[in-house]
């Protein structure tokens, strides 16, 4: 049986979370307290980071590694095209993700109490907004990223827009004015569409029940 070491309020385990119970397949989880991490994640990743998949003598970090080897495994549904052309445009999507989304997300998953973090945090919050604003014409013409089907690179973004909802005060709440949220429009509907169709996206956020708001759609 996979072992999956999950931060509970991080959105890469999120990610993997998804795409285990997407498969439907037997996992165990095992939540790790971020802040007082145990010995044995240093152990199995020099980084010290989750997730953390452990199937017997395989250990694999950083989770689109342990996404597209998990999608490998346990082949239905394909999260990844079958085509070697398209399988590597997504794996450039998933480089982009990771570079001008979620590099900003890492500031906003810190919690430290430093001069000048609070602008840091704003900051990352308008781009990451701004970044979003610019994929929404991909969310209004198309059911996933990639048309009809969907893919990894739903996956990768999913926890990001699960996380930009509505929610009462919170380190991740930016204040931002109605004008502002209107844009976001494509990608409010889109998240609470994927929320009726892939059972498996709150099947996996109620593990993470204490997820933060980056901001209000």
């Amino acid at each position: 049986m996979m072992v999956l070491y999950s931060g509970t309020t991080c959105p890469y385990s999120h990610r993997s979370r998804f795409v285990l119970f997407e498969k439907g397949m037997d996992f165990e989880i095992r939540d790790v307290d971020l802040f007082s991490k145990p010995e044995e994640i240093m152990a199995m990743n020099p980084y010290g980071q989750v997730p953390i998949l452990v199937e017997r003598d395989l250990i694999l970090y950083e989770s689109n590694i342990i996404n597209e080897y998990i999608d490998e495994r346990f082949p239905h549904p394909q999260l990844m095209p079958g085509d070697p052309v398209d399988r590597a445009r997504v794996r450039l999507f998933l480089l982009n993700f990771e570079k001008e989304l979620f590099a900003h997300v890492n500031t906003l998953e810190q919690t430290t109490g430093k001069k000048g973090h609070d602008k840091e945090q704003e900051k990352a919050r308008t781009h990451i907004r701004d970044r979003l604003t610019q994929l929404a014409p991909v969310f209004l013409k198309n059911k996933y990223m990639l048309g009809e089907n969907f893919s990894m690179l739903d996956v990768a973004i999913a926890p990001l827009l699960w996380r930009c909802r509505k929610a009462r005060t919170s380190l991740w709440t930016a204040s931002i004015s109605a004008s502002s949220n209107r844009p976001l429009t494509a990608l409010k509907t889109w998240r609470e569409t994927f929320l009726t169709v892939r059972p498996s996206l709150p099947a996996s956020i109620r593990i993470s029940m204490m997820s933060r708001s980056y901001f209000m759609l």
